[in-house]
């Protein structure tokens, strides 16, 4: 694989290196340059999480899963995963229950069809959603996700609209209200300190990103070996005609990807523990037998599958953040000056800040002291 020069980074490679990553793909070249640039020397220490908490946004069907990943020594190139806890969570029924100690809904195999839909066709109240009422349910939330110790909390970021329909529903405008109450709950907590151990990072995750990695997964590599094969004319026709060509996935593409990976895939080792077993279980069931599989897994198999989406997603997109980075601090070592003037140590930018590299990339014929001087 060809080393990532400084000089010629052309439009698409930009392109593919966002969608590896999970950043925007659209803007101008030098827009793209920037936020690549930028977001390299951010990775973190250590990227792989210890322990993951990955939710998927809803009010009747909130669902989480709780992994840890760790390195398989048979395959080092393989995502292992066990997943510890796998649930959906209906705050509605909650709410009735007057907020009892254990919110999440159990998945017993023995809850028949019948019941999971008298539940969902069952009246709702709209004292149900008020803020009085969220405020306590987010709160519990929060805690019960914090119970599972995470060291990294993503949560789906919502949507304003659908479909980009001029009016917003109202249950777009609670599940948003629920959203954010989570997210000032964990801020109040984090500002505490309260808690003994690190506060986990929390971030959002754009669904729709999600979802545009995984539609072109048929036809061009999620990670990066690719990208710098100078040797291979066909990777950049491949890759520029299946990002602009790819179709919408929906939720029976992701229900199928997630029956793909408990089924097993070479690139992908999961492992269930706990009731995680039994929702695993689910999705191994036929499609035909879906009626069996919403009753054991105690409602819709398209949510669960969303947070174990979500959560894969994000850890391939470190995984190739790390790549990109090693490959950056090669870029790096090769331009790096021998010797820099005295006035060029004291006035330049540093010649490894994003602003200096980002620079070399767009002018490639400027001279090291050219770019100090067009940095001052």
């Amino acid at each position: 694989m060809a080393i990532l020069r400084q000089p010629s980074l052309k439009g698409w490679q930009l392109r593919y290196w966002a969608y590896l990553t999970g950043l925007p793909t659209t803007g101008t070249k030098a827009e793209l340059q920037s936020s690549l640039t930028a977001t390299v020397p951010q990775q973190r220490q250590g990227n792989t999480p210890r322990r993951l908490v990955s939710l998927d946004m809803g009010i009747r069907n909130l669902a989480y899963c709780v992994i840890e990943p760790r390195m398989p020594k048979e395959k080092p190139n393989q995502i292992s995963l066990v997943v510890h806890s796998w649930k959906r969570m209906d705050l509605l029924e909650t709410a009735a229950d007057n907020f009892t100690e254990d919110i999440a809904v159990e998945t017993s195999q023995e809850r028949s069809i019948k019941r999971v839909k008298a539940k969902l066709a069952a009246p709702v109240t709209k004292d149900s959603f008020t803020p009085a009422v969220l405020s306590k349910t987010a709160y519990r939330v929060t805690k019960d996700l914090l119970s599972h110790e995470p060291d990294t909390l993503l949560i789906e970021r919502q949507r304003f609209r659908s479909g980009g329909a001029a009016a917003i529903q109202e249950w777009t405008v609670r599940v948003n209200m629920l959203e954010s109450m989570l997210w000032a709950s964990l801020e109040t907590l984090r500002q505490e300190g309260k808690m003994t151990d690190a506060f986990p990072t929390v971030l959002a995750v754009s669904p729709a990103r999600v979802a545009q990695f995984w539609s072109s997964a048929a036809s061009m590599s999620l990670k990066p070996p690719t990208l710098f094969d100078e040797d291979n004319g066909n990777v950049q026709t491949m890759i520029t005609h299946a990002m602009s060509d790819r179709r919408k996935i929906d939720k029976k593409d992701k229900v199928d990807i997630v029956r793909s990976w408990v089924a097993g895939t070479s690139d992908l080792d999961l492992r269930f523990e706990g009731e995680a077993i039994k929702i695993a279980e689910a999705f191994r069931l036929d499609p035909r037998q879906s009626k069996d599989a919403v009753a054991m897994a105690g409602g819709k198999l398209d949510d669960l599958a969303d947070c174990l989406l979500q959560a894969v997603t994000w850890l391939i997109w470190e995984e190739n953040r790390a790549v990109l980075n090693k490959l950056w601090q090669k870029t790096v070592d090769e331009i790096k000056p021998s010797d820099l003037s005295e006035h060029n140590a004291q006035t330049a930018v540093h010649p490894f800040s994003p602003e200096w590299i980002a620079t070399r990339i767009a002018f490639p014929g400027m001279t090291e002291k050219q770019t100090a001087d067009y940095l001052k």
